[in-house]
């Protein structure tokens, strides 16, 4: 299984990734993933003139969780993200890292290989859940712009919530530790065996990257 879903491109602009199934057992980002290649590379198709800024990426979580479909193998790799571990192993050997530490530095490892390229001037991270109930939200930092974002994916917003836990993607994904001006939020989608939570997830990336990259930040012409 790729680590890359989907790719993709445009102009000069933000790098903007949607990262699924940090949770093994959370596939239906994955689904949605898939359907929003379609939709763009089916827009590319039927509009030739179409032009955007930036570029789409589509990530994999716990690859080998997703396998198995379990939450983790050995450790939540949603509660790992804290940043001197994260260096520390990306200065080891992924190819003798086990489990969920590999999975993290293969996914730094990818996210670097874009942003070396000096193509991207801001990095905008989503990242994908579904829950044990049937509720939808939105999970934001802090960060201004992580505020304003979530508060137009018409979902209820929750905040504060990362005060109380420790490690998530939302608390490393920030300039400090990927060297480019980076806004992250989560979008819970529903129930895990919903099949709508395919739609919600998928609905929701494609609603923010039209606003934000397509039409109101950057202009699309």
């Amino acid at each position: 299984m790729e680590r890359v879903v989907c790719s993709f491109e445009g102009g000069k602009g933000p790098l903007f990734v949607v990262s699924a199934a940090m949770h093994g057992n959370e596939t239906s980002g994955i689904a949605a993933l898939k359907e929003t290649c379609e939709i763009l590379n089916h827009e590319k198709k039927t509009n030739p003139d179409l032009k955007f800024r930036g570029t789409f990426a589509g990530i994999l979580g716990n690859i080998q969780a997703i396998n198995k479909n379990v939450r983790y193998i050995e450790n939540d790799l949603n509660r790992m993200w804290e940043s001197d571990f994260v260096y520390d192993i990306l200065k080891e050997d992924v190819n003798k890292q086990m489990n969920e530490v590999k999975e993290m530095h293969e996914i730094i490892i990818t996210l670097r290989n874009y942003v070396i390229t000096g193509k991207y001037n801001k990095l905008y991270l989503l990242d994908l859940h579904t829950t044990s109930s049937d509720g939808i939200f939105v999970i934001c930092t802090e960060d201004k712009e992580s505020k304003q974002i979530a508060g137009h994916l018409h979902a209820p917003l929750v905040r504060g919530l990362l005060k109380g836990i420790s490690g998530t993607t939302l608390h490393y994904f920030n300039k400090n530790n990927l060297g480019i001006e980076a806004t992250a939020l989560a979008f819970e989608g529903g129930h895990h065996e919903d099949p709508l939570s395919v739609k919600k997830n998928g609905c929701r990336h494609i609603q923010l990257y039209e606003k934000y990259w397509l039409h109101r930040r950057y202009g699309r012409s």
